[in-house]
């Protein structure tokens, strides 16, 4: 199989970009990976989920099976870089990790995990969550999460929501189901998903 390595131009980010982060909790950079890299690991996404790993190495987790489960069910893949070649040149890519420090004012930073992210046409909701509340082992509880966006999306396709300001909130209890939640809790709303399959790579660092 032909590995096609990410490549990039560097991101200068201004202080008026870091300021933004600090204060609304997330920053949206345009155009972040050229065109052919991103249509490289988007066509990358049905064959793992179909369970053709290149370096014969399994992923951490493993959410929705060909065959199996239902389908319109979003699915989910942990640490896929460890099964895919050109899924581990981004997820480990220093550019990452660079901006990920720059932009927390860190010393440096390095992977905790990845998330592969599938939802077909009329997918169920994943719930709101906070990713700490999940990832609960680090000492100190510092993380950052780059979400990239693989297909084109608009809002009423049910992309990814953040809050501004909800980095500063204390961390929820988890509570419910995270994939395909039935009701809403108290404090947790759900968006649902529809229309557009998209595909998305999450990176928590």
């Amino acid at each position: 199989m032909n590995c096609l390595s990410m490549s990039y131009q560097p991101v200068n980010l201004s202080q008026e970009q870091i300021q933004q982060f600090q204060e609304d909790g997330f920053l949206i950079v345009e155009n972040f990976l050229p065109t052919e890299f991103s249509q490289k690991l988007a066509s990358r996404m049905a064959p793992l989920f179909q369970g053709e790993f290149e370096t014969g190495i399994y992923p951490d987790e493993w959410y929705w099976r060909e065959g199996l489960s239902l389908p319109d069910i979003t699915r989910e893949m942990c640490n896929a870089w460890k099964c895919d070649r050109t899924v581990a040149s981004l997820v480990l890519s220093a550019e990452i990790g660079r901006l990920t420090a720059t932009l927390a004012g860190w010393d440096g930073a390095r992977i905790g995990q990845d998330s592969l992210w599938m939802k077909p046409p009329g997918a169920q909701a994943i719930a709101m969550h906070q990713d700490g509340a999940y990832i609960d082992y680090l000492s100190p509880a510092q993380m950052m999460t780059c979400w990239i966006a693989l297909d084109r999306a608009t809002v009423a396709d049910g992309t990814l929501v953040y809050v501004k300001g909800s980095h500063k909130w204390p961390l929820a209890d988890v509570k419910g189901e995270f994939h395909a939640p039935k009701k809403i809790i108290a404090g947790r709303c759900f968006r649902p998903q529809k229309m557009l399959a998209l595909t998305s790579l999450n990176l928590s660092l």
